[in-house]
């Protein structure tokens, strides 16, 4: 696999039983054979926002910017958002790289002290652009990172995905003998997202957008030769050519849209691997799994014992999955984050007398951070609270 490419070849190799196979499946199943199916696809991320730790002064009235310093300027926009007060147009060696959203309008929202960065999509499409976050943050007095606010992963030239959904939306829900479309063995979404059908082609009969997912974590697909006959982004269509990609015939993409709750999910997400286009494919891989994934159904009934309709070749590439963090742990981090908190203040303050109500509150802590994987917040975490609760009992707390 070339950096940046992936081979999509032979995705529908399904046979069912002749018994079982209906005309709607043998259609899902023979309309793309290898030779309508393309061979090569760009996987890239276009959209990059981190939350991080950040030092910047208060702009002076009226400033139309700040010179931070001979390589660094940052540009103001005479607004903010609507959780920050200040927006910035960050340039290094000349060259406008990312935004800057500084200042909290609310710390109930946004913690004090806390920046929005985004990364600039044509940025994200060269070589590098996590070496150049490094620098604007160095710049930018921002210390470190919070987390992954939002996170977009684009997949092109997988074309037959458009064709893929508009097949399956057109399928008769009911027969006309009143029994469920599942008993005939049709194609049915594996998981509980719901696929959204938007703006319908009278030219060509089919849609040319979907949406499937939440606010949280959505798949779209769309368009993108259209989108970039109105745009400058003429970049992209240099990574196109890097990866052989068909650039004579439409160019749909399928792109993943992962909110900071989607990426949590991910155990040891791993923010420095993701110029890695194997690691992107994992991380969409795991994320469309028992979500946009297509099941062939046969006379069982049962989704999770149907055959899988491997769209993306994920099996035949080998893509590994990686760990997710069950998500009612994920739901009751936030909780136990308090609860650390609470016990540790406690044992700083000098609230629990004697080391052994001092080693069950430690218990407590480790079992916690262990169940719902907060080592590394709770390393950030242990030296401000030590600052601010000034122990009397640190020695036993260690």
């Amino acid at each position: 696999m070339r950096q940046k490419t992936a081979n999509i070849t032979d995705v529908f190799n399904v046979v069912m039983p002749e018994r079982t196979e209906s005309n709607t499946v043998r259609r899902f199943t023979s309309f793309f054979r290898p030779e309508s199916i393309d061979t090569r696809v760009s996987i890239n991320i276009d959209w990059l926002s981190i939350m991080a730790e950040c030092n910047l002064p208060e702009p002076a009235q009226d400033a139309a910017g700040l010179q931070l310093s001979d390589n660094c300027i940052l540009e103001h926009q005479g607004h903010g958002t609507p959780v920050f007060k200040h927006s910035y147009k960050v340039y290094l060696h000349g060259e406008p790289v990312a935004n800057i959203h500084t200042h909290s309008k609310s710390e109930k929202i946004i913690k004090k002290g806390t920046a929005k960065i985004e990364l600039l999509n044509n940025i994200l499409y060269g070589v590098g652009y996590l070496d150049q976050l490094r620098e604007v943050m160095q710049h930018t007095m921002c210390t470190k990172i919070n987390n992954i606010s939002e996170m977009h992963i684009a997949l092109d030239g997988a074309n037959h995905i458009h064709k893929f959904l508009n097949l399956y939306v057109k399928q008769n829900p009911t027969k006309k003998d009143g029994s469920r479309w599942d008993e005939s063995c049709k194609v049915r979404l594996k998981g509980k997202a719901n696929v959204d059908p938007k703006r319908l082609n009278r030219s060509t009969g089919l849609f040319d957008n979907f949406k499937i997912g939440s606010i949280k974590k959505y798949i779209t697909v769309y368009n993108k030769t259209a989108e970039l006959e109105h745009s400058r982004k003429e970049y992209i269509r240099e990574v196109w050519k890097k990866a052989e990609i068909n650039m004579e015939s439409t160019v749909w993409r399928t792109e993943l849209r992962l909110k900071s709750g989607a990426i949590k999910e991910i155990k040891d997400f791993d923010l420095s691997r993701i110029e890695d286009a194997n690691y992107l494919l994992q991380i969409f891989k795991t994320q469309t799994e028992n979500f946009f994934q297509f099941v062939l159904m046969d006379k069982d009934k049962n989704v999770s014992r149907a055959r899988i309709i491997d769209l993306f070749q994920f099996e035949k590439l080998r893509i590994p999955l990686l760990e997710k963090i069950p998500r009612a742990i994920v739901q009751g981090a936030y909780k136990a984050q308090l609860s650390i908190h609470n016990a540790y203040s406690h044992i700083l303050k000098g609230y629990y007398k004697t080391e052994e109500s001092i080693g069950a509150a430690m218990v407590h802590i480790q079992d916690n951070i262990n169940l719902y994987n907060l080592q590394r917040w709770y390393n950030k975490k242990i030296d401000d609270w030590r600052q601010i609760y000034r122990p009397s009992q640190l020695q036993l707390a260690n």
